[in-house]
């Protein structure tokens, strides 16, 4: 159950009052350095693979 639906069900009239960090609105996360190197791992990978698809690719088409 979530705090919106406790207040709702509450009969303190206090409690009824959610807090702005509790109602899903924070704001956006920013990137840190740590979080930046594994996305830059993730896409050197990614170009790796398309690297050896695109050699792979041209051999099947040499064949035909």
């Amino acid at each position: 159950m979530t705090e919106r639906e406790r207040a709702v069900e509450s009969a303190d009239p206090t409690a009824a009052q959610v807090k702005p960090d509790e109602q899903g609105h924070r704001p956006p996360m920013h990137r840190g350095r740590q979080d930046e190197e594994p996305l830059v791992i993730e896409m050197a990978w990614l170009v790796i693979e398309a690297a050896t698809a695109i050699y792979r690719l041209r051999r099947i088409l040499a064949r035909l």
